[in-house]
């Protein structure tokens, strides 16, 4: 069977159509075939997983999303398989800490920092960290984070940031 099935292949077309996505769920339920056959073929696959809590992302089925991304984020491999794996275990960090930003702070900030080990962590990543740290009280951490992002004064959150570091500034005892 390996021979006439690629599970590459799956995952590059759904993860095609998720990029493309524009409001058709007959697509959508397309990818999540593809993205099961994927699954089926290598239960491991953490870029499947992250496809299949993409997919029920785009659902609004975020309870689902969520238990998806923590089999993601629970099992880290000493060694990754190849890079789509490493990507995909730092991004379900990202897609992780983004779901809980507003109602689990702490939660967020553990899965920002881990995903700042990944090159494609910048400033946008500095910028929700601060946000968590902010919702928790910790405004010196908070102002490092957006300080971090004022940085870069073409930065697209940079007046956003700005204002933050100002008004954790201003709360946080010096």
């Amino acid at each position: 069977m390996r021979k006439w099935f690629d599970p590459q292949y799956c995952r590059d077309k759904a993860r095609w159509v998720l990029d493309k996505f524009t409001g058709d769920f007959e697509l959508l339920d397309w990818a999540s075939h593809l993205t099961e056959l994927a699954l089926v073929a290598q239960p491991g696959s953490h870029a499947a997983r992250l496809l299949k809590a993409r997919i029920s992302r785009l659902r609004g089925e975020i309870p689902e999303t969520i238990v998806l991304l923590e089999e993601i984020r629970q099992h880290r491999p000493e060694k990754f398989a190849n890079e789509e794996e490493e990507k995909a275990w730092y991004f379900g960090h990202r897609m992780l800490g983004d779901l809980y930003l507003d109602e689990k702070p702490g939660e967020a900030v553990a899965c920002y920092l881990e995903f700042r080990q990944s090159d494609e962590a910048g400033a946008d990543t500095s910028y929700k960290m601060g946000k968590a740290y902010e919702a928790l009280g910790d405004f010196p951490h908070a102002a490092a984070c957006y300080e971090e992002v004022t940085a870069y004064e073409r930065h697209p959150l940079y007046y956003e940031a700005r204002d933050a570091l100002n008004r954790v500034k201003r709360g946080a005892p010096m």
